[in-house]
């Protein structure tokens, strides 16, 4: 095994082997199946340009109007909830609420709304609105679960840099003008 894969030689021929064949886009072929890893990295391509962009998506469309919204209403209660709630959020690691979304919202032991694995549970003949549906359905938890810490960090961000803006000389001149 050791001679057949190369991991009899020294550490820096090894790695000196490997980024060549990386460099020309040869990952090899996998221990598990035999296929070519870069074939199985063509397959998967699709799916997680989805689930990348439906999460950048909304975590860009929810931290945006919250941050400012935080940021204007700064001092206020539900502003200071919202804004706790944040801090603690930011504080969780999100593989540990990833696993917490799932027992809770996918699993027997919760409420078992949403699916645990794959893209679709439906025939490929069925109609179009029962498909979509349906990769709404399975989309759901792993959109919330990529998107969540981003939208944590965006929002900290998005508020932190209104509050600054707020503060500018030229926003206090224009309030003082009744703008």
């Amino acid at each position: 095994f050791k001679a057949r894969h190369g991991l009899d030689q020294p550490i820096v021929v090894q790695y000196a082997r490997w980024l060549g064949r990386v460099a020309t886009l040869d990952f090899g072929r996998s221990l598990h199946d035999g296929r070519q890893v870069g074939d199985q990295l063509f397959e998967a391509l699709p799916r997680t340009l989805l689930l990348s962009s439906l999460s950048l998506f909304f975590a860009v469309a929810i931290a945006i109007p919250l941050g400012v919204v935080l940021a204007v209403r700064h001092g206020q209660p539900l502003a200071r909830v919202v804004s706790g709630s944040l801090f603690v959020a930011y504080a969780l690691p999100s593989f540990w609420v990833a696993v917490m979304l799932l027992l809770a919202l996918a699993t027997d032991h919760g409420w078992a709304l949403f699916p645990l694995q794959g893209l679709t549970g439906v025939p490929a003949d069925a109609p179009v609105l029962v498909r979509l549906g349906d990769l709404l359905r399975h989309l759901v938890l792993p959109v919330a679960c990529l998107s969540y810490p981003l939208t944590v960090v965006l929002t900290r961000h998005v508020k932190s840099a209104m509050r600054d803006a707020l503060s500018q000389e030229y926003v206090r001149a224009a309030r003082a003008r009744g703008v």
